[in-house]
């Protein structure tokens, strides 16, 4: 394979796959840090990066980006 081959299929996985992160949103009550942690663990299944929160009246939600397991 030339190299002109293989960044034609490297373009191609990259288009198929994408190469951002997906992002995960989780709703909680607003100031109740266990809510959010225990919510936040669960749909990421461990660690996790907070990307930005929303307030919605009561209720916040949380955009977050989950880290691979170890």
């Amino acid at each position: 394979m030339t190299g002109r081959d293989a960044s034609g299929v490297l373009l191609a996985v990259l288009l198929l796959f994408g190469c951002a992160p997906k992002v995960d949103e989780v709703f909680y009550k607003e100031g109740d840090l266990s809510e959010f942690q225990a919510k936040a663990v669960q749909r990421c299944h461990g660690d996790f990066e907070v990307l930005s929160t929303q307030r919605f009246g009561k209720y916040a939600r949380a955009l977050l980006v989950c880290k691979p397991g170890r």
